[in-house]
């Protein structure tokens, strides 16, 4: 049981689970998905930088940061996430199981 001292939300699910199901399965598969496309379309510098500051690192003074954002660009999705494009291109993720949809934030993915 979990509770949140800003909100006072309450819940059962520990509030880092997606993250760490995230990191598990990178560890599993994800990876080698990664290296994979890396390998077949690597991420153009312009497209590093876009994905950097959509993750809010500051591109001149966080250069240490621009690798996690270079990987970010090719990640494959987590198995219960799948990516839809709506009829005017703006990208869509969706999650099967629990039938949340959320949009790429501006950014193309």
């Amino acid at each position: 049981y979990y509770a949140s001292k800003v909100t006072s939300k309450t819940q059962w699910q520990h509030p880092m689970e997606e993250y760490y199901k995230g990191v598990v399965f990178m560890r599993k598969e994800g990876e080698q998905l990664l290296e994979e496309k890396a390998s077949r379309s690597p991420p153009t510098p312009e497209e590093t930088r876009e994905m950097a500051r959509y993750f809010g690192v500051h591109v001149a003074h966080e250069l240490d940061l621009m690798d996690i954002a270079k990987a970010a660009v090719n990640a494959p999705l987590p198995p219960e996430w799948e990516e839809y494009e709506d009829d005017s291109g703006e990208v869509l993720f969706f999650n099967i199981i629990t039938k949340a949809g959320v949009e790429a934030a501006g950014y193309g993915v």
